[in-house]
């Protein structure tokens, strides 16, 4: 379902630009320009270089710390430091390969930018004509200063004196990784400017093209790579996305790239690379890509840390009127805590990312391998209770699938050879799916609670878990005393926050601690149904500022309200599912519904890679869209098949053509008489692959040619996927045309 939250005038705005941006480009496409881009010089003069403002001299670095692994050096006088990698004699630095400083490519403020430590953006709030503007270390003249050993590393402060800045940073060294922090508790603005954001470290270890081959690692849906380019290419678009997504209590460019779910990027340069992890204060994080060509001959990723944002300032009672501006009183907290983990020959590409971020999981989350409950892959099934769509005088309650017809499709299923389910039930409380924010009683048309249980206990018979869907991020049914001038989510200017529903209403959000007290209050009562799990949807989804004054708070403590919220579901009822959520929200839940499996199609990327998958794969279970939910019915089945997830149907009893118009389920085709034999069908293709890889991590994934590649899992199977209309047919590898091939120890399946 496509969520679109309303912010009121500002909202409206960036609405009607998107639509037309979407006429000109007819593309799912989105190029964000750097601000400091005004900046740049054109011609010639950009070309050039700029000889006399020289990157650090390595002589002056001294040994800070070392291990078994890595060698730290910091310089005091720049503020940069240089990793040594002991293992493979790799040399990490925090800023430019030195070796091509002759021709950057750029000129100005930017060959300052590139030398500096931090990079940032300041406005004079003193000033009501004042207008943000750039700078940097080296061109306000900086100094290191209060530099002081740690047990790990240094910490150190970073000062701009002519804009009253004092920024304290710690640097420390670990087993395969460096860490840097901003300490927020220690940041000064002394003067009369106002820090809006800053980039620590933003060219770390940047390379040009055509030195090595290599690329940039970007978090787009799946994840998706940034060749290293020629300098001279005509792309010349950023990548610039907000981790977990924009915050709509403050104006947003309009974005049609897939929200960012995982706090990491990376590079590959040659034979070796890194993968960053932001694993402190993510959510008031951009991801910043710029392949070379864009700002000067370097490729270059990292992070911009904001610290106010604009809002609209609402002027008239109506709220129709009003004007853009700053958080000026308030400054978002969280210290910003980036590592990155080196990676080196064989581990050094999106792959070894990937395992190192399921590492990472492991350790930082707790996640642990998949123990399969039966040697068959289980079958998602999503099933349609109700929902509701206009009638002549009311709103019409249209029965998808009753309790009785439920065990009837479950029972077919069983019988014709699927006898691992793991089965959730959408649309079961009172009024159907569309109804929102509260969820017991059981709708009786439907069949009632002891209908409900008399399912469950069926399904147990089978040893067939039984889910219920619940949203309580919205609230339509005033259920758990919900009332939104009270409980809603409110922006900075006290605008409640509203979602437009299909049937042209306006449905208020909840705020995270009302949702906290309405699941916890539930709890007891979702328990005596038997059931053995919820799936909370847009919990782990969307994360938004809240300035409800009882109830709100900042997007951290809402990434902890959510954390909260799936730590006592799991607790009360033995498991909790999301729905594409953010990787903060991976270890408290215990599958994954509809993890996207693409990328946003940026003409600068190269296609999807399947990082989420590989990271997660014998971890956590996964689906990807239904199968009866796809536009291109078997190039996604490739997909799936390519990236391990696992199958899923959405089912009604119910002819899909009763459901046209409904509020909140819009199926492209449910009726499961229609489905059932291409289920079977379906299932048995990817138990066959599957049932033996459920706890397998992913190894490896390449491209064997255009259109086709290869997947390895650790017991040594390789899965072959063949995209092309042609057969493939090379090096011992045989894939039909749009087709798959398994190989197991050797041999072809």
């Amino acid at each position: 379902m496509n969520w679109i939250w309303r912010h009121k005038k500002a909202a409206v705005y960036a609405l009607v630009a998107f639509g037309i941006l979407l006429l000109v480009s007819q593309a799912k496409i989105t190029f964000k320009q750097d601000s400091a881009y005004a900046e740049m010089p054109s011609g010639q003069e950009r070309q050039g270089g700029s000889k006399s403002k020289a990157l650090p001299d390595e002589s002056n670095f001294k040994l800070i710390q070392e291990n078994d692994t890595l060698r730290l050096k910091f310089d005091e006088s720049s503020g940069h430091f240089i990793v040594e990698d002991k293992r493979s004699g790799n040399v990490w630095r925090s800023y430019p390969n030195p070796d091509d400083w002759d021709n950057p490519g750029i000129a100005g403020s930017w060959i300052e930018h590139m030398q500096s430590p931090v990079m940032l953006q300041h406005i004079d709030f003193y000033n009501p004509n004042a207008k943000p503007k750039e700078t940097n270390f080296a061109k306000e003249q900086g100094t290191v200063v209060k530099a002081a050993p740690t047990e790990n590393g240094i910490e150190f402060v970073l000062e701009l004196p002519t804009l009253g800045f004092q920024i304290p940073v710690r640097l420390s060294l670990h087993d395969d990784y460096v860490e840097t922090a901003i300490i927020d508790e220690g940041i000064q603005e002394t003067g009369t400017e106002s820090l809006l954001w800053l980039r620590l470290y933003p060219f770390f270890s940047a390379e040009q093209s055509g030195n090595e081959e290599g690329y940039l690692f970007i978090p787009d849906g799946s994840g998706a790579l940034i060749s290293f380019q020629k300098q001279e290419s005509a792309i010349k678009q950023l990548y610039q996305e907000r981790i977990y997504g924009s915050d709509a209590s403050f104006i947003n460019n309009p974005s049609s790239r897939y929200n960012i779910s995982m706090p990491v990027y990376g590079m590959k340069i040659g034979k070796k690379a890194f993968l960053a992890v932001v694993s402190g204060g993510a959510g008031y994080s951009d991801i910043v890509a710029s392949p070379a060509g864009v700002y000067g001959n370097y490729n270059w990723i990292g992070t911009q840390q904001h610290y106010r944002m604009k809002f609209m300032q609402i002027t008239n009672r109506a709220k129709n009127n009003g004007f853009e501006t700053y958080t000026k009183d308030s400054r978002f907290g969280d210290d910003r805590v980036t590592r990155y983990y080196f990676l080196n020959e064989d581990a050094a590409d999106y792959v070894g990312m990937a395992s190192r971020y399921r590492q990472y999981l492991m350790q930082e989350q707790g996640l642990k391998r998949i123990s399969p409950r039966d040697s068959n892959i289980p079958l998602f099934l999503s099933i349609l209770g109700a929902d509701r769509h206009n009638g002549v005088l009311t709103d019409r309650y249209v029965k998808a699938t009753t309790f009785p017809e439920a065990m009837q499709m479950v029972q077919e299923l069983y019988g014709l050879g699927i006898m691992n389910m793991d089965i959730t039930l959408y649309g079961w409380q009172e009024n159907g799916y569309s109804s929102l924010g509260g969820y017991l009683p059981v709708d009786r048309r439907i069949g009632g609670e002891s209908g409900l249980k008399n399912f469950i206990e069926f399904a147990h018979s089978l040893e067939i878990p039984v889910s219920l869907e619940v949203n309580y991020e919205l609230n339509n049914s005033g259920m758990n005393g919900f009332v939104g001038r009270y409980h809603g989510v409110r922006d900075l200017a006290g605008s409640l926050m509203s979602f437009t529903a299909n049937s042209g209403d306006q449905i208020t959000a909840a705020s995270r601690k009302f949702i906290e007290k309405a699941v916890r209050d539930d709890m007891v009562r979702f328990k005596k149904l038997g059931i053995d799990g919820l799936l909370m949807e847009g919990i782990g989804r969307y994360v938004n500022t809240d300035y409800n004054t009882k109830y709100g708070g900042t997007r951290s403590e809402v990434v902890q309200s959510d954390l909260n919220i799936l730590g006592e579901v799991k607790e009360a009822v033995g498991s909790v599912r999301v729905n594409n959520a953010g990787f903060y929200a991976i270890g408290r839940s215990d599958h994954v519904d509809r993890l996207i499996d693409d990328h946003s199609y940026d003409l600068f990327s190269t296609g999807p890679i399947p990082f989420a998958q590989i990271a997660l794969h014998g971890l956590k279970t996964y689906t990807s869209l239904p199968e009866n939910a796809r536009s291109q019915y078997q190039i996604e089945f490739l997909r799936d098949i390519e990236y391990g997830s696992y199958p899923s149907f959405d089912f009604t009893m119910a002819e899909t053509s009763e459901l046209t118009g409904a509020y909140w389920y819009t199926p492209r085709s449910s009726a499961f008489d229609d489905w059932k034999m291409e289920a079977v069908e379906q299932y048995q293709q990817y138990n066959e692959i599957f049932g033996e890889l459920q706890d397998q991590f992913i190894v490896g994934h390449r491209r064997l040619d255009a259109g086709v590649y290869e997947t390895v899992y650790e017991n040594g199977t390789k899965v072959y996927v063949n995209y092309n209309r042609e057969d493939y047919d090379r090096d011992g590898i045989r894939v039909s045309a749009m087709d798959y091939a398994v190989a197991k120890g050797g041999r072809d399946r």
